[in-house]
């Protein structure tokens, strides 16, 4: 059976849902609600945490305990191995469940923020008549040069401007119906559409600071057998100096608009979308443009 007949018909009664799932992430976590608060001032937000050192439901109380109760929901989960397998079907179900109340639902990690190019995050998600829609996937890079420590209170094209599209990143975050999506959230079980018009910026090497520090606290992580198996999340366990050799070769590179680089990389994404044989849909994921920037 579809897994989309399951749910009753939708009866919506709020605007925007953002879910997320997170592990030690305050700094991401205060990015990520204050980015989503500057463009849905009266988005919600169901956050999954894994076992936090510090417990999410804290830095909520810290940083938004102006926001009213049921506007930051947070399931907390034990401390169990780490595993995408897991954390893609936590997040599926979590956003299935939202999209019953919620016009636009918005399901990514917490450092992967949804912005749209022109118009209001809201109405331009729902100008797109495709239950799924992926936005083009930024990879956004401090350019030291010009740019300074990142301000979580500030929008983000108005300080960080510089880095590279990526299919990886191209993901099916967006939502009008129930969905279920892979490891990641690379793949997901429906069709779906890309839109030119919303970018999801991944946000990890946005402060060289910051990523410095997460890069570090990463490598502790435990992983389950399951995704040992499967090699996912290798990246991880890679060397400091590599992970974070792309802010020098951002101050070095040559660079051209996004808005020239975009058709290209558009035609690419839908010309290698494509079913495989577990039922996911997907472009080929291993798409990068040259160094680019945003005027």
């Amino acid at each position: 059976m579809d897994f989309r007949a399951l749910w009753p018909a939708r009866e919506t009664v709020r605007r925007l849902a953002c879910v997320t799932m997170v592990r030690d992430e305050d700094y991401f976590i205060e990015m990520y609600i204050k980015h989503y608060l500057m463009n849905c001032p009266d988005a919600d937000f169901y956050i999954i945490d894994h076992a936090s050192t510090r417990p999410v439901s804290s830095v909520i109380r810290e940083k938004f305990h102006d926001l009213a109760e049921g506007r930051v929901n947070v399931i907390r989960i034990p401390d169990i191995p780490f595993d995408d397998d897991f954390k893609s079907m936590a997040l599926s179900s979590v956003g299935s469940m939202a999209c019953a109340a919620y016009e636009i639902v918005i399901v990514s990690d917490v450092d992967e923020l949804v912005v749209p190019l022109k118009g209001d995050l809201v109405g331009t998600c729902l100008a797109l008549s495709a239950d799924v829609i992926a936005p083009l996937g930024f990879e956004v890079i401090q350019n030291s040069v010009f740019e300074a420590q990142y301000d979580v209170d500030a929008p983000v094209f108005s300080q960080r401007k510089y880095g590279y599209f990526k299919s990886s990143q191209t993901k099916p975050v967006i939502w009008k119906a129930a969905s279920i999506v892979s490891a990641g959230i690379h793949k997901c079980m429906y069709d779906y559409v890309f839109s030119r018009d919303l970018i999801t910026v991944h946000m990890r090497f946005a402060d060289r600071e910051q990523a410095r520090y997460r890069v570090s606290h990463r490598r502790q992580v435990m992983f389950s057998k399951n995704q040992i198996s499967r090699r996912y999340g290798v990246y991880w366990s890679v060397a400091e100096d590599v992970r974070l050799r792309f802010f020098e070769h951002i101050t070095k590179a040559d660079f051209s608009r996004a808005s020239d680089i975009i058709p290209e990389f558009m035609e690419h994404l839908s010309k290698t979308k494509h079913r495989n044989a577990h039922g996911y849909f997907s472009p080929d994921l291993h798409l990068k443009t040259k160094y680019c920037y945003f005027d």
